[in-house]
């Protein structure tokens, strides 16, 4: 199960993703990773403490997308 936070950034994250915009970047990376297509960084979020962000960055890090990373 995912914090908060993560659950939000993956939201945002696939209400933007191109799938179009992924296949190039797959195809760079030489298919070793899977893409959203996000060209851009996504909307900045609310600051988290030094913990909420360590936990995030963690979930964040296990997911395949490497925008996640």
């Amino acid at each position: 199960m995912h914090s908060a936070c993560v659950v939000e950034i993956v939201k945002r994250f696939k209400e933007q993703a191109d799938a179009d915009a992924a296949m190039p970047m797959m195809k760079y990376m030489h298919n070793q990773f899977a893409f959203l297509g996000l060209p851009n960084p996504v909307k900045e979020f609310e600051c988290l403490t030094e913990e909420q962000l360590i936990q995030a960055i963690e979930e964040l890090w296990d997911l395949p997308e490497r925008e996640y990373q």
